[in-house]
């Protein structure tokens, strides 16, 4: 019986993202050349990094962050972090699905995938004559 109480009480703990995580998440842009100022948004959040390298902390959602990044003298760089469910919340489902509503709502049961981003700028096009 204390081996069965073990046992499920791990399960739960492992498998349960509103227990285990947080309902933000650290982003880390880099850029090449450095010094770029950086915004990460979707329809939900847009958060600014004033000055590359450095960190944007965001709320998880499955939904894409857009990250756009700009440098006086060079062209605009751009990329799209995608979201997905973290591994953890499909153990969810061995506890008949209740907890992945929450972690849904909240944002827990997802996770930013890469959680650190390197862009590098071109430079810009040259002016028609």
């Amino acid at each position: 019986m204390k081996n069965t109480f073990i046992l499920g009480t791990a399960l739960i703990l492992a498998s349960c993202a509103t227990i285990t995580a947080s309902s933000d998440q650290d982003i880390g842009i880099t850029t090449e050349p450095a010094g770029a100022t950086c915004v990460l948004s979707n329809t939900q959040q847009s958060v600014t990094v004033a000055t590359t390298p450095g960190v944007a902390n965001v709320q998880r959602m499955f939904e894409p962050l857009n990250v756009s990044c700009t440098l006086p003298g060079y062209a605009p760089a751009e990329t799209i972090i995608v979201a997905r469910t973290r591994g953890r919340a499909y153990g969810n489902i061995l506890l008949l699905g209740l907890p992945a509503v929450v972690d849904s709502s909240t944002g827990k049961g997802y996770e930013y995938d890469p959680d650190t981003v390197e862009l590098k700028f071109q430079p810009p096009e040259p002016a028609a004559q």
